[in-house]
């Protein structure tokens, strides 16, 4: 077995033993359909996307992929993603995802994406082929199956030339969906979670993530849709938050405006620290101070202005910032293709290297969207990136952030990996929002003080180094 799916599985064992101190909870996939989509709608979508419609007053209607790839300057075209891998994380086995998704491509023009081609793949929670079983809820829209088809299908939509992994948990509890997270996280560089459940102080999930942080994991994950307090993980300092807002176009498809979604949940956490990347921006610390404060970016939620999906033999029109997430983890995806300067998109490249549209109307049920961060749609939307948009953009920063991402990707030989251990002892230690860092100082630790916990720490250490 290859050491890296080894020690992929000695993780996620060790973490169902640490984690049973922490919180169980249960998580909510938050989508919102707000009406079937006859074949006459499809067309007319079809029509605007081709410009042949006459052009009408701005207003929140449907959008299609290319529209979608247009208004966010997504960069790679018909290609935008290719050589990225996207990992989706849901509950439930969703069987028909596949087929959903071919039928889905051929309506609107998008390159096939199957197991056949190599471009889609799915895997259990823990990387094997036990596939659960489907989600029982009825109507199938408001499934997870539909979660899982809006996830995919917008992943494809805005990144076609991305490959795609389908990680499906036996449940939506978090003693399932956290240990599917792990293994997409040892399966792609990009991870994509539309869910979310009451945030809590969630201890060894968190050393987890700021892990997978540090070696070049960009993990996005969706703030909810109640408008209300976000959940968690997104409220983890080591993730990208992603919010959502109402997008206005005209007929003809231009894009004409934005806003903040009512439904755009957000705000700041009740235990977790801002990342040192926000903090040092000063974003959110109006009201949150030092808190981690949520959303980072945000892209269309409003499914008054949603996105159609193919689900249980029909098309939907569904919204929510579980739409917002796959188009932010598929930016990443076509950004990441577009260069080799980009070795990861994390906290520091989201508050440092891009372009923004500012959002500075609506509000959700407690805050207002207003010139620069807020707590409903965070930075603003992300439609740029400095290293690929800005010819002159300073080289301090690009320099200084290349360096962060090749340090943190770095594979250490096996002699330093104890030293990796003591290290990340020490600062996981300190506070569990902190990076783990390596230290390049050689030191001896001897075979028997390698305690339970030692050999935690060692089996995360090469999990992240292989």
């Amino acid at each position: 077995m290859h050491w890296r799916g080894l020690t992929s599985a000695v993780l996620i064992l060790l973490f169902i033993v640490q984690s049973s101190g922490d919180p169980v909870v249960d998580n909510d996939h938050g989508r919102h359909a707000t009406r079937p989509i006859s074949e006459e709608d499809l067309d007319r979508m079809l029509e605007t996307t081709t410009g042949s419609r006459q052009k009408r007053a701005p207003e929140a209607r449907a959008l299609t992929p290319s529209i979608v790839r247009t208004i966010y300057n997504i960069p790679g075209g018909d290609t935008a993603g290719s050589g990225q891998t996207v990992a989706i994380v849901v509950a439930f086995g969703a069987s028909s995802a596949e087929a959903d998704l071919e039928v889905y491509s051929t309506r609107f023009g998008l390159p096939s994406c199957t197991t056949a081609n190599g471009c889609f793949k799915k895997v259990d929670q823990n990387g094997g082929n036990n596939i659960p079983r489907d989600d029982p809820t009825t109507p199938i829209s408001s499934s997870w199956l539909g979660e899982t088809n809006l996830d995919i299908q917008w992943v494809h939509a805005t990144a076609p030339g991305a490959n795609i992994t389908l990680v499906c948990a036996n449940s939506s509890s978090s003693s399932d969906l956290y240990p599917a997270v792990m293994t997409a996280a040892s399966l792609a560089d990009i991870v994509s979670l539309s869910w979310g459940g009451a945030e809590s102080l969630q201890s060894n999930f968190e050393r987890f993530l700021a892990n997978a942080s540090a070696r070049g994991v960009s993990i996005f994950a969706a703030t909810g849709d109640s408008g209300g307090p976000a959940t968690y993980p997104a409220t983890s300092p080591s993730v990208i938050a992603v919010g959502g807002t109402t997008t206005l176009t005209e007929s003809d498809g231009i894009f004409s405006s934005e806003s903040g979604w009512s439904g755009s949940s957000g705000g700041c956490s009740n235990f977790y620290t801002a990342s040192e990347a926000q903090q040092a921006s000063g974003s959110g610390t109006d009201p949150c101070g030092t808190r981690r404060a949520v959303p980072d970016i945000s892209f269309n939620g409003d499914p008054t202005s949603g996105v159609p999906v193919y689900v249980d033999g029909s098309y939907v029109q569904f919204g929510g910032t579980s739409l917002a997430t796959p188009i932010a983890a598929g930016r990443a995806a076509a950004v990441k293709a577009f260069t080799s300067d980009i070795r990861v998109i994390d906290s520091f490249y989201i508050y440092n290297n891009i372009t923004l549209r500012d959002i500075t109307s609506g509000s959700n049920q407690n805050y207002s969207a207003g010139g620069g961060f807020d707590l409903v749609t965070g930075r603003g939307v992300w439609t740029g990136d400095l290293d690929i948009n800005t010819p002159n953009a300073d080289e301090n920063m690009k320099i200084t952030h290349l360096m962060i991402s090749e340090t943190m990707q770095t594979k250490l030989p096996m002699s330093m990996v104890l030293n990796v251990v003591e290290s990340t002892q020490e600062t996981l230690s300190a506070t569990t929002q902190t990076r783990a860092t390596t230290s390049a100082t050689a030191t001896s630790m001897s075979s028997s003080a390698l305690s339970l916990p030692a050999i935690t720490f060692f089996s995360f250490s090469l999990f992240l180094l292989l």
